[in-house]
């Protein structure tokens, strides 16, 4: 009723396990493209800063350990990349789990997306899970970056067809390392810029 949630293309999701991906405006985004994919909130796990929601106050941690966070340090080694890649892995094994990763980075203060970074792609081709890229539109309207009380209003989620990275990687099923990550992140990012384009024109 406070904030009414229309989605369209949930029909999108695949059976197994994936990597939700969208753009990022708002502290709302996770809760709601949980509840865009119709999936309870256990069988997700979301890919976040290990300073912001490890490091930070006691409200902060206690959120994290509610939103099943899977930390990554910014600008981490190889080391703790690849123990990164671990726990991902085992998270989503277990049980068929997914993930939600913000392919930006940070969230937007101006409502546009920014560039991507090769995360995603990364993820994808070492975990050899999709992508299913998705466009959430209402939530830097009601709940922005900096501000600590959320407006009523609508929200769009708009999710599109799933990336594969088999379509990227080598047939032996080994990623070609940066190359196949730039090409999944490419066409995430211009997947996601065409569901904008849908969801902006649907009023």
């Amino acid at each position: 009723i406070y904030c009414p949630l229309k989605v369209t293309g949930r029909h999108n999701i695949p059976s197994q396990p994936f990597i939700l991906c969208s753009n990022h405006c708002s502290h709302m985004d996770s809760c709601v493209l949980m509840a865009a994919a119709g999936i309870r909130f256990e069988r997700f796990g979301l890919i976040a800063a290990k300073d912001y929601f490890i490091s930070g106050s006691t409200r902060e941690r206690a959120v994290s350990l509610f939103m099943n966070i899977l930390p990554v340090e910014r600008g981490s080694s190889r080391r703790a990349l690849t123990e990164h890649l671990d726990r991902c892995r085992d998270f989503t094994g277990n049980g068929k789990r997914n993930l939600i990763m913000y392919p930006e980075g940070t969230r937007s203060t101006t409502g546009r997306v920014s560039p991507f970074k090769k995360g995603a792609g990364l993820l994808s081709a070492e975990l050899k899970l999709p992508i299913v890229p998705a466009y959430i539109h209402g939530t830097h309207a009601l709940w922005p970056k900096g501000h600590r009380i959320i407006k009523p209003g609508p929200i769009r989620v708009t999710i599109g067809g799933p990336i594969f990275p088999g379509d990227y990687c080598g047939q032996n099923g080994k990623s070609r390392n940066y190359a196949a990550y730039r090409q999944i992140t490419e066409e995430l990012e211009k997947r996601i810029l065409a569901l904008k384009e849908e969801s902006n024109g649907g009023g």
